[in-house]
Formats: C-alpha cells, sequence, structure tokens
C-alpha cells in the first residue's frame, strides 16, 4: 500500500470488493495483488496515469482548495504532490526509468486537456526542474 508518509490505510483485496464506493481510486496492480493508492482526504479523486519498471508512479489529486488538481508522483518513500507554476491544474503523465516526468498543465482552468479548458499547455519536469 502507498500513501503519505505516516499515514496508513486498509488495502483492498485483490478483487478492490472491500474497497470504498469512491467514484475514482488510485491503485497499483501487481503479483501480489491490488494497492489502492490516496492521499489523506483524497482518495475519491486519486488518478494515476503511469508506471515505470522502477515502480515510481505519476497521476493527479485534488489541490487542497478543492478548485483543481496537483500532479502526484509516488516510489515506496511515499507520494508527493507538485505543482507547475501557477497553474490551477498539474497533471503528470508519464515518467521515464531516470525520473524524468512529462505531464500536463493549465492556468486558465482546472479541466486539463478538455475541448472547453484552452490553454492547456504540456511540461516536462527533469530534477526538479
Amino acid at each position: 500500500m502507498l500513501a503519505a508518509p505516516g499515514e496508513a490505510a486498509p488495502t483492498p483485496g485483490p478483487d478492490c470488493t472491500d474497497a470504498p464506493d469512491d467514484p475514482f481510486v488510485g491503485f497499483v496492480a501487481g503479483r501480489d495483488g491490488i494497492d489502492r493508492v490516496d492521499l489523506p482526504g483524497d482518495g475519491d479523486m486519486t488518478i494515476l496515469a503511469g508506471i515505470t519498471n522502477r515502480g515510481q508512479i505519476v497521476g493527479k489529486t485534488p489541490d487542497d482548495d478543492g478548485l483543481g488538481f496537483d500532479g502526484l508522483v509516488g516510489d515506496r518513500g511515499g507520494l508527493r504532490r507538485f505543482d507547475f507554476p501557477g497553474a490551477m491544474a498539474t497533471y503528470a503523465h508519464k515518467a521515464n526509468e531516470r525520473g524524468v516526468i512529462v505531464g500536463s498543465a493549465n492556468r486558465e482552468s482546472p479541466n486539463i486537456g478538455a475541448q472547453y479548458a484552452p490553454g492547456t499547455i504540456g511540461y516536462k519536469l527533469d530534477r526538479g526542474r
């Protein structure tokens, strides 16, 4: 189970039948079953988009004010949020084996990439820059 450092939550069984009835639940499936992935208070909208062979995951989760999204990156050390500077919404789509992340961000709308959300841009995050 991946959770924010210092936090623990129940892990659903292999078929996720005991998972809460959330509209969106992030998860990682592997040889040992399915692990739910969420941050405290945000589990109902954690969306994962990619995973590397080393187990680094990327995606998005609601930001603190609930009006947009933060990018999400995680590994065995826990989950971390990040924002594209000035963006209402940041979404991490993919990561490579070196930890370089590519994604989308929007400074005008929380609806990244939607046809009704002009202003979506792409970014590359490499070593924190």
